[in-house]
């Protein structure tokens, strides 16, 4: 089998990163942007981390899944892989794989899952992009270092989007190596974060309703921002969720698996975006967070806790009732992990974006006779392979 060469040959299934795989005498080689089950023409692209790589040139046998894509650079922006699967059907293969990713640890009913859907375009108000040379920002291209001019994003708010559009309409702007937006829905109002201060000349009244700040004055980037009764200070800077339509639906998750109890630790606390849910069920509260600008957030908001600005493996871990684990992609580190266990605490409530993290620490906890209670697989991500899991372990 040579690259270049052009074979025919079906899907048989959709991996845990959204792409397809199929059998060859070769080996699997993996194919973007088709579905399982899918009889497709394909030309061998290229052999890289040892894996093949092919291409697409035409479905034969489409899936009855599949749909009419209409983002202009689906097939070289490196954001998102499943536009061309119905969302219904993209529900069906994340729950598939959160399935299989306890199975091996939990005897957990799939129908005991709680699946939470979202409506599937314009639900991020936040957004990263890059920029050029030219002045334009965009995305990162796929698989590559250069940057594609966007107009817009399906996936952004659409004030994120018109402001990407007037950006890169103008003559005027400098080039920026980063620009980060966050659509305070609250306000009505858009905070862009650039990367370093731009020339004195910066068009800053081109953008309506928009707040600049920048390297070295992040505080400026500051608002406020309300869900459901509580309000937080937020900024494009620190980490916030994502998804506009599911704010709420995350609160009431986390609040449907906790009781009342006396002490409750929120590990990776980020702004503190759990802890008006824990205040409401807890006379205590120790919240854990290491970054500098987001700690300052978590103390502005919730003055009256004990706040810790520390990495989570060197916390002191005292007797609590409950402890909430929201960690990075990557999940819980190997120390942190084994204090947490050893610690005993009776119950865990875990919450993952990724699933290979969520997976490592399960198995963890399962080895430490830790039972799987609730699991709710809370889609933020639609269009991505990605999504939320909430779970509850209990000891």
């Amino acid at each position: 089998m040579k690259i270049g060469e052009t074979l025919k040959g079906k899907i048989e299934k959709l991996t845990d990163k959204g792409w397809g795989v199929l059998n060859s005498p070769a080996g699997s080689i993996n194919i973007h942007y088709a579905i399982e089950g899918e009889e497709i023409e394909f030309r061998i692209k290229e052999e890289s981390k040892g894996k093949l790589w092919g291409e697409i040139l035409q479905v034969i046998s489409p899936s009855k899944h599949r749909v009419e894509v209409k983002c202009p650079i689906y097939n070289s922006c490196g954001g998102c892989n499943l536009l061309h699967i119905n969302y219904k059907h993209q529900l069906k293969y994340k729950k598939e794989i959160l399935k299989k990713n306890i199975d091996s640890f939990f005897n957990f009913s799939e129908k005991d899952i709680n699946i939470i859907s979202s409506p599937p375009f314009n639900y991020r108000l936040r957004a990263k992009l890059k920029g050029r040379e030219d002045g334009k920002i965009g995305f990162i291209e796929k698989g590559k270092t250069s940057v594609i001019k966007i107009e817009e994003c399906l996936l952004y708010h659409k004030r994120i989007n018109n402001f990407i559009r007037k950006w890169n309409e103008s003559d005027k702007m400098p080039f920026i190596h980063q620009v980060d937006l966050f659509y305070n829905l609250t306000e009505e109002h858009l905070y862009a974060y650039l990367s370093e201060n731009p020339l004195s000349n910066f068009p800053y009244d081109f953008f309506e309703k928009t707040t600049f700040s920048y390297k070295g004055k992040e505080e400026d980037s500051i608002s406020e921002i309300k869900v459901k009764d509580f309000k937080y200070k937020v900024s494009p800077v620190s980490f916030f969720q994502s998804n506009i339509f599911l704010l709420e639906k995350m609160l009431e998750t986390v609040d449907s698996y906790i009781e009342q109890g006396d002490t409750a630790i929120d590990l990776y606390s980020g702004i503190g975006f759990f802890i008006p849910v824990l205040k409401n069920k807890f006379k205590k509260i120790y919240a854990v967070e290491s970054n500098k600008f987001s700690f300052k957030l978590l103390k502005e908001n919730f003055p009256d806790i004990k706040a810790y600005r520390i990495v989570s493996s060197n916390f002191s871990f005292p007797p609590a009732d409950l402890i909430l684990l929201d960690p990075p992609r990557s999940g819980v580190d190997e120390r942190t992990m084994k204090r947490i266990v050893k610690k005993g605490y009776k119950k865990i409530i875990y919450i993952s974006c990724s699933q290979r993290g969520f997976s490592k620490d399960s198995k963890i906890l399962s080895e430490n006779n830790y039972s799987l209670k609730k699991l709710s697989l809370l889609d933020l991500f639609p269009h991505t392979p990605y999504f939320e899991t909430i779970a509850l372990f209990e000891l």
